[in-house]
């Protein structure tokens, strides 16, 4: 070999031209396996349901639905207490349609205050059991108060979720700890974090 031969596949090497070298073959693109996507146990686990922390828990809304419950149980017996001593026994049919009417006057009289009392208390933001515990029902998106429509409409189905032996209100158990009557009126029941004393 030359010179002239030697310098010039020195040029091509430099950059005068291309160097030849073993092919390299580029990895080919990966593709999922369909084995391995519908294997439950490789799946990627689902992101946590997050939980607003302003949310009342399950035994702070328990205590303030008990303590209105027996507020208005109350209520009724006394009523019952009294028109027993009004009404006499029923010994005979026309006593006792009087004995019935009567009853479904009072039952009538403490649903109507039921429905009042739970109105004023949702669309305010707390009923007397509510403020005894520290909860408040708001509304979900702007966490103030639900007005009387809204408020209207929570008491009425509360009244609902009561007919089928109060199974109804489990519907409290879900993850925003909404029940239905929550969901019908847009409302959240939340904690009201304490006041501090003044010194």
């Amino acid at each position: 070999m030359d010179g002239r031969t030697v310098a010039r596949a020195a040029l091509r090497g430099a950059g005068g031209g291309p160097v030849r070298g073993p092919a390299v073959v580029p990895d080919p693109v990966r593709r999922p396996d369909p084995t391995r996507a519908s294997d439950p146990a490789r799946r990627p686990a689902p992101a946590a349901a997050t939980v607003a922390p302003d949310l009342a828990p399950l035994g702070q809304r328990f205590g303030g639905a008990l303590l209105d419950g027996l507020l208005l149980s109350a209520v009724m017996l006394g009523a019952q207490f009294a028109t027993g001593f009004v009404v006499p026994r029923p010994t005979t049919p026309q006593a006792l349609a009087a004995y019935v009417a009567a009853m479904a006057t009072v039952l009538g009289s403490v649903s109507l205050l039921a429905l009042v009392y739970f109105t004023i208390g949702n669309a305010r933001g707390q009923t007397l059991g509510k403020r005894l515990v520290g909860t408040r029902v708001v509304h979900y998106r702007t966490r103030e108060r639900l007005g009387w429509s809204r408020g209207l409409a929570r008491a009425a189905m509360l009244f609902v979720l009561g007919l089928p032996a109060g199974l109804g209100y489990l519907s409290v158990l879900g993850p925003e700890r909404r029940g239905w009557h929550d969901l019908a009126s847009n409302a959240v029941v939340v904690s009201v974090p304490a006041r501090p004393r003044a010194a």
